[in-house]
């Protein structure tokens, strides 16, 4: 598979197309490496922005999150619990914390979001949270669209450019082949 792939590169020599593409990235590639760190730093603001607004403050009381509920059955009876209508909690079981998401695991939502994929480990609860997960999908269309019109330019000036050496180079055979009559006339 590996030497198809190298076959292919090497016929690209000859495809005008192909030639002007490779061209038309190496020229691009400041424009496309700053568009690119562009999208990273976007990324993490709202992998930032998200953490901040799903992740609760800490309760310096209970040394749990705001939104954990790890009490027992035990608790309630000493009075420390509200009253709670679940049945896990009457039957002796501990409820299930809700999990912590670490700021890398937002910022594989947030990239995740942006490229409009739609699919990210942590599950967004909060109103804050799910109106930064709109803007982020939203912001992800015109990031994506940004090379695009880069592209464009660098590889309509890479076919230009390749046009006019082609026609240049035909030119010349044609000015040496009437050259070589000429001497088989004289």
């Amino acid at each position: 598979r590996l030497s198809f792939s190298f076959r292919i590169l090497r016929l690209s020599r000859h495809s005008l197309l192909l030639n002007s593409l490779g061209t038309a990235l190496k020229d691009a590639s400041r424009e496309l490496l700053s568009v690119t760190l562009f999208l990273f730093v976007i990324v993490f603001l709202f992998a930032c922005l998200e953490y901040l607004a799903e992740v609760k403050e800490p309760d310096l009381h209970n040394n749990t999150t705001n939104n954990t509920i790890t009490r027992n059955t035990t608790d309630c009876v000493k009075g420390l619990c509200p009253e709670i209508e679940d049945e896990k909690f009457h039957s002796g079981e501990l409820h299930e914390e809700e999990p912590h998401y670490s700021i890398l695991e937002y910022v594989w939502w947030s990239l995740i979001t942006i490229t409009t994929i739609g699919y990210g480990s942590p599950e967004i609860l909060t109103t804050a949270g799910k109106i930064i997960g709109g803007f982020c999908a939203i912001a992800g269309v015109p990031l994506f669209a940004i090379p695009i019109p880069i592209l464009s330019k660098h590889l309509d000036r890479s076919i230009q450019r390749e046009q006019r050496k082609n026609e240049f180079m035909k030119e010349r055979m044609n000015s040496l082949s009437r050259g070589d009559k000429e001497e088989e006339n004289s």
